[in-house]
């Protein structure tokens, strides 16, 4: 089936609901087929209905890696929930990483819980389809095309989102907001993107957003949350940009967390290392390096201001 409409129509299939009747538990094995019944807790293979989890069992354990191969029928679950509590990267045993070859399996799930287990992330090496894609633990990668309208990166310390692969269409909302713990002001976690996406609405509220090289993100609302009441730069959430890549964006809006400011810009100036003054309905960020304000602008105490670095 061509991948484009096996999308359409997977999509489509996750607007029909299904009511939940089992939890299924993947136990640990050797073989890792997502289809041998022996691998799961109550002896069957998750269907349509039920609700899938993957438990954490030892955090010192390597990955559980679980193979989808289906002759082109993946996993097709719409309107359920996988949990995965467990490090567990997943492939069709039929593609070896790094090659060019055709993946013809896909996970399909209405929610994905993408929790992880001792600082790892969750591995998708397999397409994924899915309403909605969220985290409290370390976040997932995205190693094949996907359609996913909503990503919720509300991790604990060291989460780790990347995604590697294009998108078959626009992410409506994605969310970045690590959990900050009792010090209120590390960010240890990241959220990376590696492949030309499109997100509808980016709501930034702590955390690190990092755009790799040779690439282009365009986002047609960035709300951006300042923390400008921490001291030094404990309010930074810092923008990273790789080599030759670029952030584009139609409508911005500050929120300053301390008074509840809202600043909204549309074809406004502001002002970065590399580039003083960018409109941001053209080009928010050009060029590699973390934003760093060196001169009047509405990003004023929402990024660093090295004096040394804008002295260059």
């Amino acid at each position: 089936m061509n991948m484009i409409y096996a999308f359409i129509i997977m999509s489509f299939m996750l607007t029909f609901n299904t009511s939940h009747a089992d939890d299924i538990n993947w136990i640990e094995d050797t073989s890792g087929n997502w289809f041998d019944n022996n691998n799961w807790q109550q002896g069957t293979v998750p269907v349509a209905g039920d609700r899938v989890i993957f438990n954490d069992f030892n955090i010192q354990d390597p990955y559980n890696q679980v193979n989808i191969d289906n002759a082109g029928f993946g996993v097709m679950q719409p309107g359920d929930t996988l949990v995965l509590n467990d490090k567990v990267t997943f492939v069709d045993s039929e593609v070896v990483r790094g090659e060019a070859a055709p993946i013809d399996d896909v996970m399909t799930f209405d929610l994905i819980e993408a929790n992880g287990s001792g600082g790892k992330s969750i591995i998708f090496d397999v397409p994924v389809v899915a309403n909605s894609m969220t985290s409290n633990r370390h976040g997932a990668v995205l190693n094949q095309p996907f359609a996913i309208d909503t990503i919720l990166a509300t991790s604990e310390h060291q989460d780790h989102w990347v995604i590697n692969a294009a998108a078959t269409a626009a992410i409506d909302y994605v969310l970045i907001d690590e959990n900050r713990g009792a010090d209120g002001d590390t960010i240890d976690g990241s959220f990376k993107i590696n492949a030309d996406l499109k997100i509808n609405h980016l709501e930034f509220v702590w955390g690190s957003l990092q755009v790799g090289a040779d690439t282009e993100l365009t986002v047609g609302q960035l709300t951006y949350h300042a923390f400008a009441e921490q001291q030094e730069n404990n309010n930074l959430s810092p923008i990273i940009i790789g080599e030759n890549s670029r952030i584009k964006i139609e409508k911005l809006i500050i929120i300053d967390v301390a008074n509840g400011e809202i600043i909204e810009a549309q074809n406004a100036v502001f002002g970065s290392e590399t580039n003083a003054d960018v409109e941001v309905n053209t080009v928010l960020i050009e060029g590699p390096g973390v934003i760093v304000v060196c001169q009047q602008s509405i990003f004023a105490n929402s990024f660093e201001q090295n004096s040394q670095s804008c002295a260059q």
